[in-house]
């Protein structure tokens, strides 16, 4: 099992999905909402699937049948938590109801486990 090759993906995927994320921080100052926990978790998140991307740049990407399914596995735990951090910071939500509401929100089901979305600071309606 090819651990660093999916690693090495993760980081890329974890790259670009911080940059969608700025969206939010563009969000919150149109609104004249607080900026700063979304901009430091973008700053942290990007951070670290950079310093990961940096330690294997050089590393050759060789997914198999086996690290495709793991990668793939992996990447909607990633979107989860990364999807939930957000809703974490700016609303009084569980863990659990923050990763089930990021898994709803980025397989598009509609799901949600707030009663009153339009009551949400605009901040993560964008999430």
């Amino acid at each position: 099992m090819d651990f660093k090759s999916i690693l090495k993906l993760l980081s890329l995927i974890g790259m670009t999905l911080s940059l969608f994320f700025t969206m939010n921080i563009a969000v919150a100052l149109i609104y004249n909402e607080n900026y700063l926990p979304v901009l430091l978790f973008v700053t942290l998140f990007f951070s670290v699937n950079f310093i990961i991307w940096l330690f294997l740049k050089n590393y050759p990407l060789n997914l198999g049948i086996r690290e495709s399914i793991l990668a793939v596995n992996s990447l909607w735990a990633l979107l989860g938590v990364a999807g939930a951090a957000p809703l974490l910071l700016y609303t009084p939500i569980s863990p659990s109801s923050a990763f089930f509401e990021a898994i709803s929100g980025f397989t598009t089901t509609g799901a949600t486990v707030f009663s009153d979305i339009e009551s949400l600071p605009k901040t993560v309606s964008v999430s």
